[in-house]
């Protein structure tokens, strides 16, 4: 396994000037990522895209840390639970924003930790977001957990996936396999076509966004339109 690691400096303003204070940009390369067992992803600002790729490929990505708060790079760990890790270290009173770009295996689970900017996955089949202000889009998961306090969600389910979805103010757009699934929805505005409840159904899609719009349609649906 070969793990290329953000190096850290430490940033001293000067004359209460954090001016000087930049990150700069980062890699991740891993030729095998047989022992890594999940991904974490934590900021207080940015832009998280990550992709999937084949189980038993590695973990490539790359990152920028910027902004007046940066103190070096971001920090790239490998736990001995086998937990990736990457995180910002910042200045807790100026602005600073990660910006990562990370290819995984489809198989692994992920988890972002954001305070404000917008999440996207595609192909990940496990995936756990919280955001504080920011949009969120995750494509083709099985099993998907989503937290945002303000911004908006979409959500593309693999087969008969599980999704579970608290907004505290935003919008909701989910679409699903035909058919039927256990739906539990609050909204002020609830709309769904192309699927029918099923308290039965493997699939359950369970959705808390009581100040928005909550859309759920069928894939067979959204492709007609």
């Amino acid at each position: 396994m070969r793990i290329l690691r953000s190096e850290l400096f430490i940033c001293i303003p000067i004359a209460l000037s954090l001016s000087g204070c930049r990150g700069g940009i980062g890699h991740i390369s891993m030729d095998d990522a047989l022992d890594i067992t999940a991904v974490e992803i934590l900021a207080p600002g940015g832009s998280v895209r990550i992709d999937s790729v084949r189980p038993g490929l590695g973990v490539t990505g790359e990152h920028r840390l910027d902004g007046a708060g940066a103190q070096g790079r971001a920090s790239v760990t490998l736990r001995e639970d086998g937990v990736l890790q990457v995180g910002s270290v910042c200045l807790p009173v100026a602005p600073c924003r990660l910006d990562l770009a990370l290819s995984i295996p489809e198989t692994m689970p992920v988890s972002v930790d954001l305070g404000a900017g917008d999440v996207v996955t595609a192909g990940v089949a496990n995936v756990d977001v919280l955001v504080d202000r920011g949009d969120v889009s995750v494509m083709g998961a099985y099993n998907t957990t989503v937290r945002i306090g303000e911004g908006d969600l979409q959500v593309r389910l693999a087969g008969a996936g599980k999704l579970r979805a608290v907004l505290a103010s935003g919008d909701a757009e989910v679409a699903v396999s035909p058919g039927g699934w256990q739906v539990q929805a609050v909204a002020a505005d609830l709309k769904m076509s192309g699927v029918s409840l099923d308290r039965l159904a493997a699939g359950s899609l369970d959705i808390h966004a009581p100040g928005g719009t909550v859309r759920v349609v069928g894939l067979e649906e959204l492709a007609a339109r």
